[in-house]
């Protein structure tokens, strides 16, 4: 999967420094200091002198020579972060907008392959129990927060969010969700989109035999700190999420360490949901109602 970053690529980026890194890349690629040169506009020895640690190399220039090597999207984001890390007494630099529904394709695509999705969501409801409101109204703050076009690179993304979810009707497939009770309170949209999405994960908690919902009620002692989503595919692989990164874990030995915390999780969490969700539903009803008055 090209657009997501791998664990194996990121620990062998943080185990070689920057520079020997990108030789071996070279290396790999058959080329020549020479003919990198000619392909980057860079001169042989400023390439030389970034290969030996030399000198510290501006992200700007990282990015140049992968692109150079012909890497994949997310490779070169990954070296031009890892650059960007070298850099002296600044922090990244990220530009936003490309992360605008960036990973939903491979979502969408590793979930096709799974027969067993288990995910755990400690923020926000999972996209694939998303109502369209919902989803819109995630983009659309986020879009707000960074100046992006909604229509030109959120739309599509709510779009293909709602496309994942056609997967949750095979019932030859088996989801496993477990959600924070906090994440119903957190009002991401408009009261009345609130109470729309409650309903969605009850009638989806209900009426699909292939979807078990949970929620961890507020106030539970938990032992591993929810500091980011997990997403286990058929127990070989995993993704983790943080707001502007999406990381693939195949490595058995971290997907193993992944299934335990989601375990830890699960065995937290409730099934009998319905009172929860009620609470949750009044509390946005009587919201309507105090801003009527």
């Amino acid at each position: 999967m090209k657009n997501l970053p791998d664990d194996d690529a990121s620990a062998r980026a943080a185990e070689t420094p920057l520079g020997a890194e990108l030789a071996g890349l070279r290396h790999r690629h058959r080329l020549s200091g020479q003919e990198l040169a000619g392909r980057t506009g860079m001169s042989q020895s400023k390439i030389s002198r970034i290969e030996t640690g030399a000198v510290t190399p501006s992200p700007d220039d990282i990015e140049t020579i992968v692109r150079a090597l012909d890497e994949p999207e997310n490779v070169v984001l990954q070296y031009r972060q890892a650059a960007e890390r070298l850099a002296s007494g600044t922090g990244p630099v990220i530009d936003p907008s490309p992360y605008i529904g960036r990973f939903q394709p491979e979502y969408l695509e590793h979930e096709a392959a799974a027969q067993v999705v288990r995910f755990f969501q400690p923020t926000l409801v999972p996209g694939l129990l998303q109502t369209s409101e919902y989803a819109q109204a995630i983009i659309l703050r986020f879009c707000e927060l960074f100046d992006i076009d909604y229509l030109a690179d959120g739309a599509g993304a709510v779009a293909l969010r709602m496309e994942r979810q056609k997967i949750l009707y095979d019932e030859k497939r088996t989801f496993y969700f477990v959600l924070l009770e906090s994440v119903l309170g957190y009002p991401v949209a408009a009261p009345a989109a609130m109470i729309a999405q409650i309903d969605r994960i009850r009638e989806l908690a209900t009426h699909r035999p292939n979807i078990t919902i949970a929620l961890v009620p507020s106030g539970t002692e938990l032992v591993v700190p929810p500091s980011s989503s997990i997403e286990i595919l058929d127990e070989n692989r995993a993704l983790t999420e943080t707001i502007l990164s999406t990381v693939s874990h195949k490595n058995p030995e971290i997907v193993r360490i992944l299934l335990r915390i989601f375990a830890e999780f699960e065995s937290k969490a409730t099934t009998e949901i319905d009172p929860i969700l009620d609470r949750h539903r009044r509390a946005y009803i009587e919201q309507i109602v105090s801003e009527q008055r």
